[in-house]
């Protein structure tokens, strides 16, 4: 049975325990914000900085080596390491949900995910359409996504 330390409270945005110890780590707040949101009682309803930047419209990468990351940045896995994670879908009975960014498709779309889940089903979640210049339609993004 697994004991979670209730006192340690987590990131409303990526679930990671905020730290403020190492900027490199998922969960991390500058000491001072960390401080304060502590002596407030608000840290179960923080962002790390992480989150934070996303939610402020960043773009931020999660995969080493992909759109521009360096391919040994810190707090980053690489591809191969993320494809290594995903391997046991292949053998497991899952709905598979692809988040692909449409402002950066071939940044955040991982190719072959069929060759990693096999016969689950796959569901594509395209975020940021919102973003898109007034006027795109629903079925020019459909077929541009199509065409991928």
């Amino acid at each position: 049975k697994i004991i979670k330390d209730l006192s340690i409270k987590q990131c409303y945005g990526c679930g990671a325990d905020l730290q403020k110890r190492d900027p490199d780590s998922a969960g991390y707040l500058r000491p001072e914000t960390f401080d304060l949101k502590a002596q407030h009682k608000q840290l179960k309803s923080t962002l790390c900085t992480r989150c934070s930047a996303l939610s402020n419209g960043a773009m931020l990468n999660v995969v080493a080596g992909q759109a521009h990351a360096p391919a040994t940045a810190p707090g980053l896995i690489t591809a191969e390491e993320l494809r290594e994670q995903l391997k046991p879908l292949k053998t497991t009975k899952a709905l598979v949900v692809q988040v692909v960014d449409i402002l950066d498709f071939n940044g955040t779309i991982m190719n072959r995910v069929r060759d990693l889940v096999s016969n689950n089903p796959v569901m594509l979640v395209v975020t940021k359409s919102d973003l898109l210049p007034k006027g795109t339609k629903q079925r020019e993004i459909l077929d541009w996504l199509h065409d991928r």
